[in-house]
C-alpha cells in the first residue's frame, strides 16, 4: 500500500504527569525504545510497524512491551499512541498476566493488542476528558480495570504542592530527601507512598514535570536549547535524547507542529 500524502505529527499531544497520549496523523520514526508500554491504535488504514527482532507488517492495533525497540514505518491519518508507565499498579498487573504472551515480534505485539480493536475511540480525542475516556477504555479492553482511588497520604500531598517551587529553584534535581524534609516523613516511607499513589516513583515523575516545562516552552516558540535550559536539561542534546527515546523523533520534528495539551497536575480522582 502506498503511503498517504498527509502531513505527519500534526495532531494533539496530551502530556500529563505519568501519562502521554498522541492523537493525529503519524509518520515514520527511527527505531527507538522507552520505559513505557505503548498502545497503538489506528482509526483508519493499517499502520506499518517494525519490532525489535526486525519483523514487520501492518496492523490496526498493537501493544508494545516496555524497553522494546520498535519503529513506525508508514504514514497514517488517524492514530492514537498511548504511553503507559509500567510501574503503575494497573499496568504492572497487566504485564504480569501477559508476560509470556507479550513478546517482541510484530506478531506477538499485534496478538497482545487484538482486544484494542473494539475499544478504539470513534474519533480522535480533542480534549483531556476525551483523552482520559480513551485511555480508560483501552485499559479496560486490555484487562486492566480501574482501581478505586485512595486519599492522598499527607506526605504525598505536601510533595506535590512543593515540587513546582523546588523545580523553580533547581529544575533538574529535586530529591526525595528534600521532599521528605518538607513532608516530615522518612525517605523510605515517602518513596513507598509516592510510588503507590502517584503511580510512578519520584525520579520519573520529576522528569515528566520537566518535560512539561520543555513542552510548554517549545509550544510557546522557544528554541530547543532555550526549552532544554528552562526545564533543567543539560543542553539541547540532552532534551533531544529524551524526545528521541520517547518518540523516535527529535523535538524539531514536532515542536511547532503538534497541538500541545499540557496538564500540570495529576488527574483528579474519580468519585465512586
Amino acid at each position: 500500500m502506498k503511503n498517504i500524502s498527509v502531513p505527519p505529527w500534526r495532531g494533539r499531544l496530551f502530556l500529563g504527569t505519568g501519562q502521554m497520549l498522541y492523537a493525529g496523523p503519524v509518520g515514520p520514526t527511527s527505531m527507538h525504545a522507552h520505559h513505557a508500554v505503548q498502545v497503538v491504535v489506528s482509526l483508519g488504514e493499517p499502520i506499518g510497524l517494525r519490532a525489535s527482532d526486525g519483523s514487520a507488517g501492518r496492523c490496526v492495533a498493537a501493544l508494545i512491551p516496555p524497553d522494546q525497540p520498535h519503529a513506525i514505518e508508514s504514514t497514517s491519518r488517524a492514530v492514537v499512541l498511548l504511553y503507559l508507565d509500567p510501574q503503575t499498579s494497573r499496568v504492572r498487573s497487566l504485564l504480569g498476566r501477559r508476560a509470556k504472551a507479550s513478546g517482541s515480534t510484530f506478531e506477538s505485539c499485534v496478538d497482545a493488542g487484538k482486544r484494542l480493536v473494539v475499544a478504539a475511540p470513534t474519533s480522535l480525542p480533542s480534549s483531556w476528558d476525551e483523552a482520559d475516556a480513551a485511555t480508560e477504555g483501552l485499559l479496560d479492553a486490555l484487562g486492566a480495570p480501574g482501581i478505586p482511588p485512595e486519599p492522598l497520604h499527607p506526605g504525598v500531598r505536601s510533595s506535590l504542592a512543593v515540587l513546582p517551587s523546588l523545580l523553580d529553584e533547581d529544575a533538574a534535581h529535586p530529591t526525595l530527601a528534600t521532599l521528605a524534609r518538607h513532608a516530615e516523613v522518612s525517605t523510605s516511607r515517602l518513596s513507598h507512598v509516592f510510588s503507590a499513589q502517584v503511580g510512578i516513583p519520584l525520579r520519573p515523575y520529576v522528569l515528566w514535570l520537566r518535560l512539561q516545562r520543555a513542552a510548554a516552552a517549545l509550544a510557546a516558540g522557544e528554541s530547543v536549547t532555550s526549552a532544554a535550559h528552562a526545564a533543567g536539561f543539560a543542553d539541547a542534546a540532552h532534551l533531544t535524547r529524551v524526545f528521541r527515546r520517547m518518540f523516535g523523533l527529535v523535538p524539531s520534528d514536532i515542536a511547532r507542529s503538534v497541538d500541545w495539551m499540557i496538564r500540570s497536575s495529576p488527574a483528579a480522582p474519580r468519585s465512586e
